[in-house]
């Protein structure tokens, strides 16, 4: 199985990290709404 990753500036990285936290949303949510994997989101 392959992960579909996709190149994020770290703009959107940081981005992402925030909607995570200011929603109290999981990585797997993230992964659904942003189109990036799980394993990015948990990296960063």
């Amino acid at each position: 199985m392959t992960e579909s990753r996709r190149k994020t500036t770290l703009e959107e990285s940081i981005k992402i990290v925030e909607w995570c936290l200011d929603h109290d949303k999981s990585y797997k949510d993230a992964e659904s709404e942003f189109n990036v994997s799980y394993a990015q989101v948990y990296q960063w």
